[in-house]
This record gives structure tokens, sequence and C-alpha cells, in this order.
């Protein structure tokens, strides 16, 4: 049996921080029960609350469907990533605070779709302003002159506005992201305008461990930007860092 000061749980029970938690805690042994008074029966049926690290506590996930890659077997995972992974899957807006994350489930040629970015005059005038004054940004008769035909957003607005859609799903989804050395393959496909809606799918291209520092994962992705009739606006490919789980 192991006791632990409210404060001191460890992280990864997940356990600890709610108010109605007494200020100690005590866990049992796999197989062991505690108990006030000596138990008179044998006790013969399943149990629960156990460390979640224990072999006996696992349990078999299986799933199927468009969205699975078939033939597939993933490494364990904590069944609170699963939350994320079943709103994904349904359409739902990402929850704030999720306690678990979908990165388990985001195998080599996976997709998460998310994001939902409304397109503003003002903003994109105000972008320009600041970063990239020039004048098919800035004014409606200066980009009736281009091939724009009309205001358009900077395409590094594109990226800010991507950006702020990505950091949005990372938060919801509690993923342990290290930053990133960069991206390739930047393209700008279709002016984005005043009035857009964009949304982001990004499809994992590469994972692996770090040779040299394996605390430590390099996360590949492509991502690619639509607006609302579905049109590719923006594709890169995303070089991510990111905290790996202990073997």
């Amino acid at each position: 049996m192991q006791c632990w000061r409210k404060g001191e749980i460890p992280a990864r029970l997940r356990y600890g921080t709610n108010s109605r938690v007494p200020p100690y805690i005590c866990l049992a042994e796999p197989g062991w029960m505690i108990t006030k008074t000596a138990v008179k029966t044998a006790f013969s049926g399943g149990a629960h609350g156990y460390d979640n690290q224990a072999p006996d506590m696992a349990a078999l996930f299986i799933a199927n469907g468009p969205a699975f890659v078939g033939g597939k077997r993933l490494a364990s995972f904590d069944n609170t990533d699963i939350n994320p992974l079943l709103r994904d899957l349904l359409n739902l807006p990402a929850g704030q605070g999720l306690d678990g994350n979908d990165a388990p489930f985001r195998q080599v040629g996976s997709t998460a779709r998310f994001g939902d970015y409304a397109v503003t005059r003002d903003e994109v005038i105000a972008f320009a302003e600041k970063y990239d004054p020039q004048p098919f940004h800035l004014s409606d008769a200066a980009a009736a002159q281009t091939h724009f035909g009309r205001l358009s957003a900077s395409g590094w607005h594109t990226c800010a506005m991507t950006m702020a859609m990505l950091v949005e799903h990372l938060k919801a989804n509690d993923q342990a992201g290290l930053g990133s050395p960069g991206i390739d393959e930047l393209r700008w496909l279709t002016p984005v305008y005043p009035g857009d809606q964009l949304r982001c799918e990004s499809e994992v291209l590469e994972k692996r461990r770090s040779a040299s520092r394996p605390e430590m994962g390099i996360f590949k992705s492509r991502m690619t930007v639509f607006n609302q009739h579905d049109v590719p606006v923006m594709t890169f490919v995303s070089n991510g860092l990111i905290a790996t789980r202990e073997r």
C-alpha cells in the first residue's frame, strides 16, 4: 500500500485536484483492498481504483470505421485519451481542459479536423497595415487592378489565423508540444477574402522518437486550410516536437 498527501499524489494517477479529495490518499496493491473492518467473506468479483499503470487495469480497445486505418495496433494509452478522439469523430467542438489528448491515435495517415475562423475586413486591413502593407491588402481599388480582384488577406495573415486555430486545438487536446524547428513547402493556393470562413485539416506524415533525445518525439504533418467552399487556400508541412511518454 502506498499513501500520499493530497498535494503529492503522482500526476500520472490523474487524481487529487477536486476539493472533495481528502488530505491523505492511500492506494492498495492490485489484489488487495483497504477496508475499515475485517472482510468476513471472500470477494471474487472485479475491482477498480488501482494504479492505472498496473497490467491488470488495462482494457482492450477495438475501433473500426472510415476514420481509422485498418490493421493497425497501437501502443498502450490512457482511457482519458478516448474523450478527445470521440469529440473529433463526432465533429463536436473541442472542449477546454480535457484530461487526455488524441495523440496516441494520430498514426501515419490519420487526419484531424478543427478550427472555425471568420475572416473580417477590419482584421485584414489591420494586419496588412502593420506587417504586409501592399496596396492589394489595404484597398479595394488597388486590389481591383490585380488578379485578386478585391481586397484580400496577406498570406502571412492566413498563416497567423491558422496558428490561432492550431493553438486552440492543442489547448483543447492537452498535447505536450515542445515547439517546432520550422515548416516546409508553404503554398498559398487561393486568395483569402473578408467574409471567408477558414478551417484546418492536419494529416500525420511521420512520427518517431528522437534517437539522440528519447524524451522527445518528432511529429511531421501536412496542414491544409480550407475556406467555406471546401477549397484549399493554403498548405504546408509542419515539423513539430513533442514530449514522449515513458516506455
